[in-house]
This record gives structure tokens, sequence and C-alpha cells, in this order.
């Protein structure tokens, strides 16, 4: 099992759509039998099926969601509730437990961080422990998308946690929290690295997008617009851990930092093909350092493609994850939304992104996680003990009170992620190398 750190939410590439119905002459005839094929069934199960009472509205979303699971991982059905979910999380207003999670080694979801103002963490859950069930649903192995729809949802309300603390099995009810969280964060390099002011750092601004919502591009547009009137001509643009969203915000930062010209191609279902341009000629900014990592992903992707492409800066950190492919939004009346795979975007320059990803131009080494079977003598175990500052399991497990045995388990190979995670956080060697490599630019 591939692990993965999640934050509050996880987003899909998606343009918002209107797509109406539309049949020709050639399939009209199949798809008219389809329906009447559905329809028999579901009058079948309502008039023989002794399990409870169904509804044809149950049957029937039941059937969509059928449907799109024989689609890619990315196309979905949203029943009305659950749209409002999905479209809540457009808007960047969600309401969570609040707190932050990395897929164990056993399949279920640990608390990486809890966020100490939010429901969670003022419930008594804290970082390191697991989380097996949510109201009363076992977490084992389910998706990051599963999950999600467990813990966020549209409107406050409250949430049955079953979570294992150490040995313990503990019971805790969470209401939910709203969140407005903007997506975009400015700040100056001395107030994130431990560097001071000067002349040269004055030059440089650090803006971080944690999402593409639909408020996207105006927050970046306010930040961008008071960098300039700071005089600052050197962006480091934080894209790490931004899981995508709503392309048009995408393309909204990329008309601000990307020359005149392509951004990407889409290719549609019948084969023809769009450009999607900006007309920018601003040539203000002297530099432009894009940070990456495998959690950099779809909407997210184009902005690193789009500047590492165009020459107008580099990428610097990870490769990226590789969702090429963008969604459409069409609302179903009286049942929901449809999220589907419509269309797929190649880079400027004409380069596939799906399943590819953006290779930086920088590569730099970030912890590496364990994984699931990892031997205790492994090389890696040794090697994460060291980032961590042990020389063995067993000072390790005494430490952070596991059960101390001097081999490798999956309690401990999660706490062992946990530390390597926050390690990463506090020693951001992605973000020191962006500032070496400005002041390497300025002093050739």
């Amino acid at each position: 099992m591939k692990k993965a750190f999640a934050a509050l939410l996880c987003m899909t590439i998606f343009f918002q759509s209107v797509i109406t119905f539309a049949y020709d002459d050639d399939n009209y005839t199949e798809l008219l039998n389809a329906g009447g094929y559905l329809a028999e069934i579901i009058d079948v199960i309502k008039n023989n099926y002794i399990g409870g009472d169904v509804s044809t509205q149950q049957l029937l979303e039941g059937a969509v969601k059928g449907m799109t699971d024989t689609l890619d991982e990315y196309s979905e059905f949203f029943n009305k509730e659950e749209s409002d979910l999905f479209l809540n999380s457009i808007s960047s207003e969600i309401y969570t437990a609040g707190f932050v999670y990395q897929l164990g080694a056993d399949g279920y979801p640990v608390i990486v961080e809890a966020l100490e103002d939010m429901p969670a963490y003022l419930a008594g859950i804290r970082a390191g422990d697991k989380i097996i069930a949510v109201n009363g649903t076992d977490l084992r192995d389910k998706s990051l998308n599963e999950i999600q729809k467990l813990v966020v949802t549209p409107y406050s309300r409250e949430i049955n946690f079953t979570v294992q603390t150490g040995t313990k099995i503990k019971s805790f009810k969470v209401k939910t929290k709203a969140t407005q969280n903007a997506t975009v964060r400015s700040a100056k390099l001395e107030e994130l690295l431990d560097i001071s002011p000067s002349p040269e750092t004055d030059k440089i601004r650090y803006i971080q997008i944690t999402s593409f919502a639909d408020k996207t591009g105006k927050e970046f547009s306010a930040a961008y617009k008071q960098m300039k009137v700071d005089g600052v001509d050197k962006l480091i643009l934080d894209l790490r851990g931004n899981p995508g969203g709503v392309v048009d915000a995408a393309l909204d930062v990329c008309r601000f930092i990307v020359p005149s010209g392509n951004i990407i191609t889409v290719r549609y279902k019948d084969g023809s093909t769009e450009n999607i341009t900006s007309n920018n000629r601003d040539k203000s900014l002297d530099k432009i350092i894009v940070l990456t990592n495998e959690y950099t992903a779809s909407a997210s992707e184009i902005v690193a493609s789009a500047v590492k492409e165009s020459g107008a800066g580099i990428t610097m950190g990870g490769k990226t994850y590789g969702k090429g492919v963008i969604q459409s939004v069409i609302g179903l009346p009286d049942l929901g939304n449809l999220k589907l795979t419509t269309m797929e975007w190649i880079s400027r320059n004409g380069n596939p992104i799906n399943r590819v990803g953006v290779t930086p131009s920088v590569e730099v080494e970030t912890n590496k996680l364990l994984e699931k079977n990892v031997e205790s003598d492994a090389k890696e175990v040794k090697e994460a003990l060291e980032i961590i500052g042990y020389k063995d399991l067993k000072s390790f497990q005494e430490d952070n009170k596991l059960t101390v045995t001097g081999l490798i388990n999956q309690e401990t190979i999660d706490a062992i992620n946990i530390a390597l995670y926050t390690e990463d956080f506090k020693n951001d060697k992605v973000l020191k190398k962006a500032y070496e490599e400005i002041r390497r630019a300025d002093s050739a």
C-alpha cells in the first residue's frame, strides 16, 4: 500500500461545466433499451427484495455509483448530501474535526497533527493516535477519498471516532467545525528560515498555495500585487502537498507568472484540442522557483509545468504526482452531481503529464518513509533512526512509550514515519535549497 499524507481535504482537478444530454441516431435505440432494462431491474428489486424497503431514488443512486466505479479513479457520483460537501470544498468552506493524518503501515490512518484550536484536539485526540473507525465504519485499507467522506462534512455534525492510543481503545464524540482557510499564504523568508532580514531577502517573497479553490485566483492576485508594491523581484512558489482543485484558478495564477503563449493544451473525447493561453508580458520577476513533491497533483502540475517549460523559472524538490486529466461536474436534476473525466491536458511544450508527472529542474531528496514489510535490520530502518536521532529501535520505542522489543512492527513503523515527517517539516531542506539557488544566481 502506498503511503500518503493527507491534510483536511483531498481535492481533484476539474472544470465546472454545464453539459446537456444529447443522443445520436446510432446509439439512441441502445440507450433506450438500457434505460428500460434498468427500470425493469428496479421494479424487480422493489417487488421481491425482503431485506427492507428501498426507494427508487436509492436504487437509481446505487446504479449511477456502480457505473462510475467501472471508470477511472477520478470519476465519481455524489448524491445531494455529498454534493454539498463537494461544492463547499470548492469555495474553501468545509466542516472538519481538524487533524492531519497518514495512512499507517497496517492500513489505518494515524494522526500526524491535531490542530490545537480544532475539535479533535479539544476532545483529547493527539498525534500518534490511530483512527480505527468513524461512526462504526472500520477504516482499515480505506482510500483517502473514502476517509474524507467520513471525516469532512458539509455542515456541523457530530462524528463518533474510535481511536487507539498506545494499546488502549477510546471513543470520542467530536462535532465538526467550519473552516474557511485561505488557500494562499505569503511570507518573508526570515519568517521561515533561520536568516536575518537584509536588502537581499527583502527582494524575495515566499507564497504557498495549499489548493486551488474558487477564490485562489483573487487571493494570489492580492499577494502578487503586494509583492510588486514591496519591490520584490524573486518568488518562491510552494506547491508541495497541493492536491489540485479548480482548473480555472490554476490558470489565473499562471497568467500572472507565465509568459505569453500556451499554458496547456486540452484534448477532448472527439479528438479535438484547445490551447489555453497566457498573454502576460510582465518581465519584472527576475527569478521564480516552484517547490514540488510527489503530492503536487493535477491543477498544481499545470502551474509547475507551465513555469518550467516557459523558461519563467525552475521547479525544485521531487517529481509530481502525474494527474493530467480533467473532470467536468455534471448536474443530474433531483439526483446529485456527476464528476466525470472528460478531458486530458498536455504541457506547454506538448509533454504528457498523466501518470508521468513533472520532473524537477533541481531534485532535492527528503526523508523517505518506511514501507509496510520492512525488516528490523534493514538499512532503511537504521537510516531513519539516525535522521531522527536514535541509534537503535529499543531506545526509540522506550522514548515513544511503545512496546520495547527492539524489533520493528506496525506501531513502531507508524511512529518512526511521524517523526520523519516532523523532521522534514522542521528542517525544510527544499526551501533552504531554493534560497541557496537564488543567492547563487545573484552572485553569478
